[in-house]
């Protein structure tokens, strides 16, 4: 299952979670690998909102206050990344990686910007990064992103979460 959602948060929210996400107040850390078999020469930054059963930054506040979570159904969260990455010449593809193989733990990706980079699927689905788009799957389900070559980045947030619904 594969659910693409447009218009997810709507005009007011995605301009706010863009904004923050660019200030100069927001803190994005150098990662040398996106997956463990990226290739050396791709790199992204990152920050981390939640891991290990507890916020991991001030800015997981934002989230919450701007309903983010709520709308995402969460009964319990395991994991909120967001990822950065600059524009290159061509679009790279990123490896094929799972998020985590727990049973019923779904992965959702917020595109927050619109770019030419996309998120694919081993079926071969590709999912494109269109500002304010959610694209949600089991977090068993192979999948990787990609740079950008037509904007000066590629940012999503990615979400790791279980459900309040039967999936």
């Amino acid at each position: 299952m594969i659910k693409i959602i447009d218009n997810f948060y709507g005009d007011m929210v995605s301009n706010a979670i863009q904004k923050g996400m660019l200030s100069l107040d927001f803190p994005w850390f150098f990662c040398e690998n996106i997956v463990s078999k990226s290739p050396t020469n791709n790199f992204q930054f990152t920050h981390v909102f939640y891991k290990e059963g507890e916020p991991k930054t001030d800015f997981y506040t934002d989230l919450v206050t701007l309903g983010v979570l709520k709308k995402l159904e969460i009964a319990a969260l395991v994991k909120i990344k967001a990822n950065f990455q600059s524009k290159t010449e061509s679009i790279i593809k990123n490896p094929l990686h799972v998020d985590h193989s727990f049973p019923n733990c779904l992965t959702a990706i917020y595109y927050v910007n619109t770019n030419n980079g996309f998120t694919y699927f081993e079926d071969g689905k590709v999912v494109e990064s269109v500002k304010d788009r959610m694209v949600i799957f089991s977090s068993n389900m192979l999948h990787g992103g990609t740079t950008c070559s037509d904007k000066k980045y590629r940012c999503v947030i990615n979400f790791n979460f279980y459900p309040t619904y039967e999936v």
